[in-house]
């Protein structure tokens, strides 16, 4: 099941950076790793620069699993054989609330490229998100995955909202 954070995805991060030190427009080299515990990474400014060391008693660490081995090489045993076969797939999902229900079971619907969508899929009342859906209310969630989802990882929140409805 998709999980739904109130105030869409970010809201996780937004969270986060409300109560802790966030420090951003760098690329992490590599994990420091003391007694089995991460307690700092090695990271370089985004836009070139020489590399320095930031201590913390926590490491948040928002990469692709392969690329989680690359700065963090203690990762061993079954731990990293599962993050080596782990492939990356972009999704992105759009949830609509409405304040009426939608009428009909609830179904998904898939969307052939070949007929021009954007979308994969979308659900009615399918998903974890018509749990949130307002006293007599539904949700719709559109799905954009893969290659189609990558292309839109650029844009603003309001255009994938268009592209979804278009769809």
């Amino acid at each position: 099941r998709t999980g739904v954070f109130t105030g869409g995805m970010g809201a996780l991060a937004a969270g986060l950076a409300e109560r802790l030190e966030v420090i951003t427009g760098v690329e992490v080299e590599r994990v420091v790793v003391e007694s089995k515990r991460a307690v700092g990474v090695i990271a370089r400014p985004a836009g070139g620069g020489s590399s320095r060391s930031y201590g913390a008693e926590l490491v948040v660490c928002a990469v692709s699993a392969p690329e989680a081995l690359n700065i963090a090489p203690e990762i061993g045993g079954a731990a990293r054989r599962m993050a080596a076969g782990t492939s990356y797939s972009a999704e992105i999902v759009v949830n609509f609330g409405f304040g009426s229900a939608v009428e009909g079971a609830a179904a998904m619907v898939l969307f052939p490229v070949s007929q021009g969508f954007r979308a994969c899929w979308a659900c009615t009342n399918a998903s974890k998100t018509a749990e949130y859906a307002p006293p007599g209310g539904s949700t719709a969630a559109v799905v954009f995955s893969g290659e189609r989802a990558s292309m839109l990882l650029d844009e603003s929140d309001e255009k994938l909202c268009t592209i979804a409805l278009e769809d």
